[in-house]
């Protein structure tokens, strides 16, 4: 799992690529918590290979942690995983 972070405006943009799997949750969950003050969070899945169920709760997760805050997250770049 690679995680690159890049500030586009007043998005920052977590770029996830390789397997999204139990195993990797928490770098991704760590870069997450990282961006957690900014107002919008894109996560790019776009290079992502491949993603299970603990992959899933925790995209569930910052969802649910941005839900009511007025702060938004953004899945973008899906390829049908």
């Amino acid at each position: 799992m690679k995680i690159e972070r890049n500030l586009q405006t007043d998005t920052t943009v977590l770029t996830l690529s390789g397997d999204l799997i139990f195993e990797t949750v928490g770098p991704v969950r760590s870069a997450y918590l990282e961006a957690a003050d900014d107002s919008k969070v894109e996560i790019n899945f776009s290079d992502l290979q491949n993603i299970d169920l603990a992959g899933l709760q925790v995209l569930y997760s910052i969802q649910k942690d941005r839900d009511g805050t007025g702060k938004t997250v953004v899945f973008s770049g899906d390829k049908g995983l």
